[in-house]
């Protein structure tokens, strides 16, 4: 069956494929649906395994930080959920769909481990996000009335709408950063997988694109977020998995978390999850969203 994909005021809650709640119908997304389904799963490079023995379940809806030192495995990880490094061992699948087997990869929008867009491309932010409606259009890659309204659409998810004409080699570090952003809401994904969405900026820049993610975790988008730097998504979060040695060492709600690490779970949201999903895992290594209206403050950062 074709699927159709959300639309990004879907994803936002506000109607669309998904109902006011986004995916899922009136009432929200079906959290019965594991997103991300991992058992005993390890992933790495040819023979060289950087994951292993990795299990937990992703549903909809879901915000989850995967948190952890250089070295630990977070980026391996996500990038095994994209294909781009290799399945080792152990059950993968995503939605429902083992992953070898897994071919519907625009349900996956990624925004990868990148500062800002490289000083040689020449193209304006709407360019840039157009690029995620190819996996939407013909062979010939020409963009109708419905690719135009979502890459708007896009763009104001990020508070970008007024940057639209503008050359992305004029905009600031945490501007390029929600520029790719939008291009990963333009594809319509139902997951959003983000590398290190706020590393390189500025703190002024980190709160904005923090507003930005914010605002798609009201309107029920599920995320997946690879950080070093828990303060900028913290008041987003619904539950943290920490990785140290290519092993889970921690799963549970990040107040729990706040417990363990011996700090004050301040600034944390209603919507995190309750302290008995924790899971502590013994190691013995060391240690788009049709949608949001409303446009992102701090337009400048």
């Amino acid at each position: 069956m074709t699927r159709t994909p959300p639309t990004p005021d879907a994803l936002a809650g506000h109607g669309g494929h998904g109902g006011p709640g986004g995916p899922g119908g009136p009432d929200g997304p079906d959290r019965s649906q594991a997103i991300v389904s991992l058992r005993s799963a390890s992933f790495g490079y040819s023979e060289h395994v950087v994951v292993s023995g990795v299990t937990l379940e992703v549903h909809a809806g879901e915000v989850v930080a995967i948190l952890g030192p250089n070295g630990s495995g977070k980026s391996t990880l996500v990038k095994g959920l994209l294909g781009l490094n290799d399945h080792l061992g152990g059950e993968v699948a995503l939605f429902g769909t083992p992953i070898d087997h897994f071919r519907d990869h625009a349900r996956l929008g990624y925004v990868p481990q990148r500062h800002t867009l490289s000083a040689s491309v020449r193209a304006t932010a709407s360019e840039i996000v157009a690029i995620g409606r190819l996996p939407h259009q013909g062979w010939l890659g020409r963009a109708n009335q419905e690719d135009r309204r979502i890459i708007a659409e896009s763009l104001g998810v990020v508070g970008l709408d007024d940057r639209a004409d503008v050359d992305v080699n004029t905009l600031s570090g945490g501007q390029q950063r929600r520029v790719l952003i939008a291009r990963a809401l333009a594809a319509q994904p139902e997951v959003l997988i983000m590398d290190e969405p706020t590393a390189g900026v500025d703190l002024a820049s980190q709160e904005v694109l923090s507003q930005v993610l914010g605002k798609l975790a009201r309107r029920g988008a599920t995320m997946l977020i690879v950080t070093h730097e828990l303060q900028a998504v913290r008041d987003v979060l619904t539950r943290i998995v920490q990785l140290n040695g290519g092993r889970v060492t921690f799963d549970g709600s990040p107040a729990r978390y706040a417990q363990l690490q011996g700090v004050p779970a301040n600034g944390h949201n209603g919507h995190h999850h309750d302290d008995d999903d924790v899971q502590v895992q013994s190691t013995s290594q060391a240690g788009p969203f049709d949608h949001l209206n409303q446009s992102a403050g701090g337009r400048g950062a």
